[in-house]
């Protein structure tokens, strides 16, 4: 009888919980990119999505912002150029602070040479996205709460205070 009782339980909850789990949305396909230190003046003339981490954000009031990113590959390091006539999409915001060191951003555009450094020239502001960060989920530490530890430490002092007191 306890067997026919568990094997029901057992099939009840695989019929609730396994058609939810079929229905679901296989997870989408993540775009192809091309890491920033790849970039070389052999990409010269691609059409690329490229991803890295801002190192530093330049602004020059004559020629416009340039973005740098970590320089793992010292020879060729790349570059994004939001020219100083482009700005305007950019209107209300500061590139410079958008586009902070540490960001990791994606960009999308053709890879061109000026004095033998690749960069993306960018002339929409849709050509750049910020990667949203990641969150890593907290651990509960292994052993005991250390409020119960608390609580039950002050629940023995008060009754070694009652204790005393008769």
């Amino acid at each position: 009888m306890r067997f026919r009782f568990t094997l029901a339980a057992a099939a009840a909850f695989a019929l609730l919980i396994v058609p939810p789990a079929l229905a679901q949305d296989p997870p989408a396909e993540e775009e192809e990119f091309v890491e920033a230190h790849e970039i070389t003046l052999d990409n010269v003339g691609e059409d690329l999505v490229v991803r890295g981490r801002i190192a530093r954000t330049e602004a020059n009031p004559v020629q416009g912002v340039t973005i740098h990113f970590d320089r793992t590959h010292i020879d060729y390091p790349f570059r994004v150029f939001i020219p100083r006539e482009d700005l305007g999409d950019w209107e209300g915001t500061d590139p410079v602070k958008v586009y902070a060191r540490g960001r990791v951003i994606k960009i999308t555009g053709e890879i061109e040479e000026q004095g033998e450094l690749p960069y993306i020239r960018v002339s929409e502001r849709s050509q750049i996205e910020i990667v949203p960060r990641t969150r890593r989920r907290r651990r509960r530490p292994r052993g005991p709460d250390p409020a119960e530890a608390t609580r039950a430490a002050a629940a023995v002092s008060n009754a070694r205070v009652v204790s005393a007191g008769r």
